[in-house]
């Protein structure tokens, strides 16, 4: 005889295609009977457990006493299985992206404080390496959130990028918030990404489409949050125990667009070895002796600045430069594998697959296939 289907609530109240199909298909698989609710907990529901992207206190008590409970929110209960997104992870990864780009010049921008919030995490690594850090909760008066006043927000954003030193990198902590900092960028005549190169949170088409240049993100890994949700709800639908710690969901990459198209170095002969790179690189023959020409100085010198200014050797920046324009023209465009791979500088497909799969830890069908997922919003 076969096992009754558990009866489970789904309500996601952000409304997020990868993690509605990735929760129904392992529900699927789990024998689960899913009943969706796009927005709120329906009055007096009852069943098996629930996954709720983000659930209140309130929320809870509005479920059977003891349901299981996965969700997105930072709650620690003998019933809740809890997930969020790995903040010092995250941070590091989208610090390090700018420094990769030569950046000394650091800041955070968000309408107020939050629970596990980047404005500490970034500060601090930025202070540890020495460069210049600044931050704004563009809704804090004193220790009161404010009511978000439109024009109050640009003048006050405005005036406070006006002050940052630049060329300075900005991560602004939701993507919801980013037409505001563009705005206040335009109003006060603050160059993206010349004077200030800008990535957010996560990719969310509702926000960020139109914006000119286009947005670079950190790609939040909805999929892993939902498989990680339905997992543990299962788990505590047999009886496993509850974790006793929040767990952690890293994001895979930073999916650069024009919003950081730009690079903080002030080193001459480095910057001319750069803009060399930038423009030759789809030359499959492309040499260091060709770049260091370019720059005017020795092999050694040109490594030596690549590592003081970029982090990493000239044969590695190149490689990052071709892989983000793979990346580029699977987002943007229709071209085939091989046609990109013609194009950024490699001599196969086979070639320019394995680079990329190394880089971005999946293949570069899957990825136009995660992109499209996310723009079909």
């Amino acid at each position: 005889m076969n096992a009754k289907r558990k009866n489970i609530l789904l309500v996601l109240k952000e409304q997020r295609p990868t993690v509605f199909e990735t929760i129904l298909k392992h529900g699927h698989m789990m024998h689960w009977s899913i009943e969706y609710y796009p927005a709120e907990i329906p009055k007096n529901w009852y069943g098996d457990g629930a996954i709720v992207d983000y659930i209140s206190p309130q929320e809870i008590a509005r479920l059977p006493k003891g349901t299981p409970i996965a969700t997105r929110s930072s709650i620690i209960a003998d019933n809740i299985f809890p997930v969020r997104a790995d903040t010092e992870y995250n941070m590091a990864m989208v610090f390090n992206f700018f420094r990769s780009r030569g950046y000394r010049n650091y800041a955070v921008a968000n309408a107020h404080p939050m629970l596990y919030d980047p404005v500490t995490v970034i500060g601090r690594m930025a202070k540890e390496a020495g460069y210049n850090y600044d931050f704004i909760y563009w809704n804090l008066v004193g220790k009161k959130v404010m009511k978000e006043d439109f024009t109050r927000c640009i003048k006050v954003i405005g005036e406070w990028l006006l002050q940052l030193p630049k060329p300075c990198a900005l991560y602004i902590g939701r993507i919801r918030s980013v037409h505001l900092v563009y705005r206040a960028c335009e109003q006060v005549g603050v160059s993206i990404p010349k004077d200030v190169a800008i990535v957010s949170n996560t990719d969310d088409p509702e926000y960020g489409v139109n914006l000119l240049p286009s947005i670079s993100v950190m790609s939040d890994n909805h999929e892993g949050a939902a498989i990680k949700m339905v997992e543990g709800l299962d788990g505590l639908i047999n009886g496993k125990p509850a974790p006793r710690q929040i767990q952690l969901i890293r994001s895979d990459r930073i999916v650069a667009r024009g919003s950081t198209d730009a690079y903080a170095v002030e080193h001459p002969a480095t910057m001319q070895a750069i803009d060399y790179i930038l423009s030759n690189y789809s030359n499959p023959q492309l040499t260091l002796q060709d770049i260091t020409r370019a720059a005017g100085c020795t092999a050694v010198t040109l490594q030596r600045n690549f590592a003081k200014y970029l982090r990493r050797l000239p044969s590695s920046f190149l490689q990052e430069v071709r892989l983000e324009g793979a990346a580029a023209m699977l987002e943007k465009t229709t071209l085939n594998l091989q046609e990109i791979a013609q194009n950024v500088g490699y001599g196969s497909n086979m070639s320019l697959s394995l680079a990329f799969k190394s880089r971005f830890g999946m293949a570069p069908g899957q990825y136009r296939k995660n992109l499209n997922r996310v723009n079909r919003k």
